[in-house]
């Protein structure tokens, strides 16, 4: 026989046998026992009632307080959601990948609904649903209830949520306030969810068994089931949704405005010290005041906008060209911009107004650089000496450095300083200037003489004293 079990526990005395008690102590034990056994279910029943009464009470403040803030349904408010989770086309056969999103959006007291599909719910197809949609109702709702989706809002939040930069600058140009559903509550967008499930019933379940291979196909098709849709009469109530629509929500909503919306993506960018900004690979000026600030760049297909601290400063066509850089005057310094106005065509013109010299020495210049810069320095240079010496002297210094061969700015500046621009006779110049000037003497032999089969040849002596040069050579040796 084993032991008894001695450690106790809430039932022990319950359990010890009669030989450890006395008798009135076993006949007590047994008593309490009972008395406990017949106690718990009312104590575990009272605890129960007590949880489902605490429960209760969070659910009725939860109910009011989803009265308190939910938006009533009124006819400028319009709700916009999908479908909540992927659907890869809902039975529709595609011969490419499916469309995975479905977008409906309801109208306030009417429930006049739209209904797309697209392939995501990325930023631009989220817009480009938004852009269709108020074309379909030709009016604008003043209030939006979005879903808290990505591409829309941010940092989702109970009180103050953040959208997306495209998403503001979307509701901007249509003149609409966004009020987002709060986090995990669909109730606040329950015209929203009940639309998408309306469609799912009488738009894609009439599609199921067709066969689509282009998504404006698709479309199409829910185009026309969707006037079908909205044209059904009420059961309950009189009209349908195309009628209360015409009667209480378009004369409530706005008129769209003149143009449609450019769909825009917004980047942070800080210009570095050649005051331009990147955006994607191409490089676009903006006020040189502005270097290492931070500035936001709003971005289309066909335009680039610098904004800083809400102010737009610049504004560009945008280039698709990788590593080029879009420049305006205006944006440059005072010393790039003066720089920046010196070209080829001005300089030779400038050369041409003094007159033909100057402007062969302009031109020699421009063409015998290894670099245009330096060509420019050099004639920037011309332009100095002739606000010093004048454009007649410059004029005929530039003449004698032509006939002589070296029309540089060093030996320009030699005649300048020598005054041997004043003495014309002393230095013929030639009738036409020529940059290279070839001189003849009978002791320059020329190229052709190395070339020659006779070395020993005797030179020329037309117009010279052999005689005389031989001389000379023994009394130099």
């Amino acid at each position: 026989m084993s032991p008894p079990d001695l450690r106790w526990t809430p039932n022990s005395l319950a359990k010890l046998p009669d030989f450890c008690l006395g008798s009135a102590d076993a006949s007590q034990a047994e008593c309490h026992a009972q008395d406990q056994r017949d106690s718990a279910p009312q104590v575990r029943g009272e605890i129960q009632s007590r949880a489902n009464r605490r429960r209760d009470r969070c659910f009725q403040r939860r109910r009011q307080q989803l009265r308190s803030t939910r938006p009533p349904e009124r006819p400028e408010l319009a709700a916009a959601g999908g479908s909540g989770r992927e659907r890869p086309g809902e039975g529709l056969l595609f011969r490419q990948a499916a469309p995975r999103e479905e977008y409906a959006q309801p109208e306030g007291a009417s429930k006049y609904t739209y209904a797309e599909a697209s392939w995501t719910q990325s930023l631009p197809d989220w817009i480009a649903s938004h852009i269709r949609t108020f074309e379909f109702l030709l009016a604008t709702p003043d209030l939006l209830v979005p879903d808290n989706l990505k591409s829309a809002i941010k940092r989702a939040c109970r009180y103050e949520p953040e959208a997306t930069s495209t998403y503001e600058d979307r509701a901007r140009h249509y003149s609409t306030a966004m009020l987002p559903a709060r986090p995990f509550s669909p109730r606040d967008k329950a015209a929203v969810e009940m639309s998408v499930l309306v469609c799912q019933r009488w738009i894609l379940a009439r599609l199921r068994n067709r066969q689509f291979f282009l998504l404006t196909e698709l479309n199409i098709a829910i185009s026309e089931l969707l006037v079908n849709l909205n044209s059904r009469p009420f059961k309950k109530l009189p009209g349908s949704r195309a009628s209360v629509f015409e009667a209480i929500d378009r004369p409530a909503m706005k008129p769209l405005p003149p143009t449609r919306y450019e769909y825009a993506e917004w980047v942070k960018a800080r210009p570095g010290v050649d005051y331009h900004v990147e955006v994607e690979r191409h490089y676009y000026s903006v006020p040189h005041a502005l270097v290492g600030q931070k500035m936001m760049v709003r971005v289309t297909a066909t335009a680039i906008e610098c904004l800083f601290k809400g102010r737009r400063v610049a504004a560009h066509a945008r280039s698709y060209l990788p590593g080029k850089h879009t420049t305006l005057p205006e944006h440059m310094p005072e010393s790039h911009r003066r720089h920046l106005e010196w070209t080829p065509g001005r300089l030779l013109n400038w050369g041409q107004k003094i007159a033909t010299s100057t402007r062969s020495v302009v031109q020699w210049q421009l063409e015998n650089r290894p670099h245009p810069e330096q060509g420019y320095r050099a004639c920037l240079g011309l332009l100095n000496l002739a606000k010093t010496s004048g454009e007649d002297r410059l004029e005929a210094a530039c003449r004698r450095a032509l006939s002589i061969g070296s029309p540089t700015r060093k030996r320009i500046i030699a005649i300048l300083e020598a005054k041997l621009d004043q003495h014309p006779d002393l230095f013929p110049a030639a009738d036409t200037a020529a940059p290279t000037a070839s001189l003849t003497h009978t002791n320059v032999r020329g190229a052709d003489y190395f070339r020659s089969n006779n070395p020993t040849a005797t030179p020329s002596t037309a117009d010279g004293n052999d005689e005389a040069c031989l001389s000379n050579l023994l009394l130099i040796h």
